[in-house]
């Protein structure tokens, strides 16, 4: 499969919040996430694996209760990797809303995922920041 429909897939699953089909597209072994810019102290982990990564996304479902639309502005491919320019509408569990802008690049081998790297505005993250880090009333967080 192509980067670019591999790349599609993995924020189609992020869109619906079908954390299964995230985890079929990550590299077993080799998956790292990161956050950036880092004076965000990528949200109490500098790396994260498959597993942690998958746990990050769970806690967001009790975040978003209603969940998020990805939206592709803009790609560029390389040889091994997808550039993204995204952004992100939703509604936060408080009932504001919540948009927000991202720069993802994401890195392949053997048509898994091995490396995100997830850029975001930081001044509207941290905004949000209240919201973002406390509990949701379901506890998930």
């Amino acid at each position: 499969m192509a980067l670019l429909d591999l790349t599609k897939s993995f924020l189609y699953a992020l869109d619906i919040q079908d954390h299964v089909a995230v985890r079929r597209l990550l590299h077993p072994s080799k998956f790292e996430h990161r956050f950036f810019p880092k004076s965000l102290g990528g949200f109490g982990k500098e790396v994260r694996n498959v597993d942690e990564y998958i746990v990050n996304l769970d806690m967001l479902v009790g975040k978003f209760p209603e969940g998020f639309k990805i939206k592709i502005l803009d790609t560029v491919e390389a040889t091994d990797a997808i550039v993204a320019h995204i952004c992100t509408e939703g509604m936060l569990y408080t009932g504001t809303p919540y948009t927000n802008e991202y720069v993802m690049i994401v890195r392949f081998e053997d048509d898994k995922i091995v490396s995100v790297k997830e850029f975001m505005d930081s001044a509207y993250t941290m905004s949000q920041a209240e919201a973002l880090l406390s509990k949701a009333p379901s506890g998930d967080a």
